[in-house]
């Protein structure tokens, strides 16, 4: 697997987003336990937002989970998550629209209500990114405070079951989600209190699991651009295929 790229003739990297995480699924990455499951998926970002399986729910590591060659970090459907209780992950994120962005190349194995990640209290309050099969099987963002409001924002287009990316940007009010190069929803209104979060899940919500695999996931601090998010595209498309 490449850990490098050159994106429209000039090498770029994620770095440039300034990440507050970045999960890169290479076995430089990872801490890999017998038959290649993932006891650790350690942050690229240098921010220390390590990854661990809360229990004995691992994913494991497919060294051709993406494609020949290409390894991604695969995900049951059913138990297997990874999650932070701790560090910058949670703390930034926390309070009354606290902006963050994700950008994943990522893929669904099967058509069903899949969880892609979450902020959570033991309460009340979710930052809840995931798909909804109604079908098809769309992007769905649910944010709730910690008082129990609630605002949920559902996009149109079908995700399918095919490797690819999907966006989320969050500048405190709205939300816009992508899939591939196409705007999913744009700018809606998603204006809710103040959340306080004790956790972080990846491959999990609190509505169904991700059944299928993630090459990378990287979250900022920030609402990022639609040029941002374009240029993502096309290094995700040139690192992985």
């Amino acid at each position: 697997m490449p850990l490098s790229t050159l994106t429209r003739g000039q090498h770029w990297s994620p770095m440039a987003l300034g990440p507050i995480a970045w999960w890169y699924a290479h076995p430089q990455f990872l801490t890999l336990g017998a038959g290649a499951v993932v006891n650790e998926w350690r942050d690229r970002s240098g921010n220390g937002n390590t990854l661990t399986p809360p229990g004995a729910v691992n994913p494991t590591f497919n060294a051709a989970g993406w494609r020949a060659g290409v390894g991604a970090v695969d995900f049951d459907g059913a138990t297997q998550f990874l999650s932070a209780t701790s560090g910058s992950i949670l703390a930034a994120m926390a309070g009354a629209d606290a902006p963050f962005s994700a950008l994943v190349t990522a893929r669904i194995d099967a058509s069903s209500d899949h969880g892609i990640l979450e902020w959570s209290d033991v309460l009340l309050a979710r930052s809840e990114w995931r798909t909804n099969n109604t079908p098809p099987e769309v992007l769905r963002y649910r944010r709730v405070d910690d008082a129990a409001g609630s605002v949920t924002v559902t996009g149109a287009l079908d995700v399918g079951t095919v490797n690819g990316r999907l966006g989320i940007s969050f500048p405190g009010t709205t939300v816009t989600t992508y899939r591939a190069r196409d705007v999913d929803s744009a700018a809606a209104a998603c204006n809710v209190g103040t959340c306080t979060f004790a956790t972080f899940q990846l491959g999990k919500t609190t509505v169904g699991q991700l059944d299928g695999v993630i090459a990378e996931c990287i979250i900022l601090p920030r609402a990022m651009t639609a040029a941002e998010w374009e240029r993502y595209v096309y290094y995700s498309i040139g690192e992985f295929g």
